[in-house]
């Protein structure tokens, strides 16, 4: 045991030397795994922003933004769900980042700059980036809206987007461009759950919200599929067809196995099955 973690040891420090010479040479996918370097084997928040924040607006390197982006932020507040939703609807707390345990750690808690780290991480090509940015000003919008933040109306201003509408707009735009050029699963589910159920202001638009579905189902987005199912069960906001559904329920299956590594057990297989069959007799707007 002793040995293995002595060789591990060296690995470790083996790679820093490699990350650091190269960072020097100014090679930014190095400076960014240095970062992260710190991050996480040595768990120096403070020092990989250090690295994190030159390696994104001199060297332009979108992952290291979007780094930045979760050095910055606030620990994502988890949005309520309406009671016994017909379709599954994901909190806004996204699993976009395996590389940190938490945000808001190594530099000063700031959803303005946080924000803007998202949002350049999005310019440069980094999906998850968009999702974040866009899910933040959505949230944000809500709030300004509804009136009495202080702390959304800074957002609002330091964004560039005065408005709750304005908002809303810039955040779908950068959804979009999560969800299409840059292939990001999170932020077409995320769009797809938007339109619909109809949420932070937005009408359901439920053909348009099939669209995203299907588009993070093809990605093994577990609940697009699921609600998908739904949907083609019902004819809600689609054509009523059985083998879509049943098609949906399968893909739905293989995702969980996909992402769980483990063959799904007989009793949530069951339950989507049963899921389906009610979805069927209840028809549309049923609960």
């Amino acid at each position: 045991m002793a040995k293995k973690n002595d060789d591990q040891l060296r690995v470790d420090e083996e790679k820093y030397v490699g990350f650091s010479v190269a960072c020097n040479n100014d090679e930014a996918n190095a400076c960014h795994s240095l970062g992260e370097w710190y991050a996480v084997l040595r768990g120096n928040f403070s020092k990989a922003g250090e690295l994190f924040l030159p390696n994104c607006t001199d060297r332009k390197y979108g992952n290291s933004c979007f780094s930045m982006g979760l050095l910055y932020g606030e620990p994502w507040r988890a949005l309520v769900a309406p009671r016994r939703p017909q379709y599954a609807v994901a909190s806004s707390c996204a699993a976009a980042s395996t590389t940190f345990a938490a945000t808001g750690r190594g530099a000063e808690r700031s959803k303005p700059k946080s924000l803007a780290m998202f949002e350049r991480a999005c310019e440069l090509g980094n999906g998850d980036g968009c999702d974040l940015a866009g899910r933040t000003l959505m949230e944000e919008a809500a709030k300004l809206e509804k009136g009495g933040d202080d702390a959304a109306a800074v957002v609002a201003a330091s964004s560039g987007h005065g408005t709750a509408a304005s908002m809303r707009e810039r955040a779908v735009e950068l959804l979009e461009r999560g969800c299409g050029p840059l292939e990001s699963a999170t932020a077409c589910k995320f769009l797809g759950e938007v339109f619909l159920v109809g949420r932070f202001g937005h009408a359901a638009d439920k053909p348009r919200a099939a669209k995203y579905l299907e588009t993070a189902c093809e990605q093994f987005e577990m609940t697009a599929c699921r609600n998908l199912m739904v949907m083609h069960s019902r004819g809600d906001g689609v054509p009523k067809d059985f083998d879509k559904a049943e098609e949906y329920r399968r893909r739905s299956v293989e995702a969980v196995e996909a992402e769980s590594g483990v063959k799904m057990p007989e009793y949530l297989q069951d339950r989507y099955k049963q899921q389906q069959t009610d979805a069927r007799a209840g028809g549309p707007g049923s609960r």
